[in-house]
Parts: C-alpha cells; structure tokens; sequence
C-alpha cells in the first residue's frame, strides 16, 4: 500500500537484498550436500548453507529466499 512510510518510492515497492551463511549440522547427510572450510591441510568448522533474501524495506515481509550450498554463487 503506497500509504506506509518506506515502502515505497514513487509508486515502486523499495527492498533490499540481504545474505548470510548458516552452520548445518556436521553429519553425514549434510556434508556431503554442503561442504565445510578447507585449510591448507584440512576440512574444519561446521558445513554452511548460504541464504540470500530480498525483503521489503518499510515492513518486515520477506519477498523472496534462496537457500543453497557455499559454493553455488
């Protein structure tokens, strides 16, 4: 609704992309989906899984969400 502050902008809905990486759990059927730090001579940490966001600014409504490995983008 054009009427709420910060949520638009001359007639166009105003968002934001937001992203972070998430600690998975460190078994078997999540690592070998979503892979782990690598060092010079090994793995290390907890696997990460990368979410990317596109929100609404103004309101606290999620538009869009993309879940996916580290290493996919």
């Amino acid at each position: 609704m054009p009427s709420q502050n910060g949520s638009f902008y001359r007639c166009l809905r105003t968002v934001a992309v937001d992203g972070t990486f998430l600690h998975t759990p460190d078994t078997e059927q999540t690592t070998w989906r979503y892979a782990k730090q690598i060092g010079n001579t090994i793995e290390f940490g907890y696997p990460l899984l990368r979410l990317l966001v596109i929100i609404e600014c103004g309101t606290p409504d999620v538009l869009a969400a993309c879940f996916g490995s580290r290493d996919r983008w």
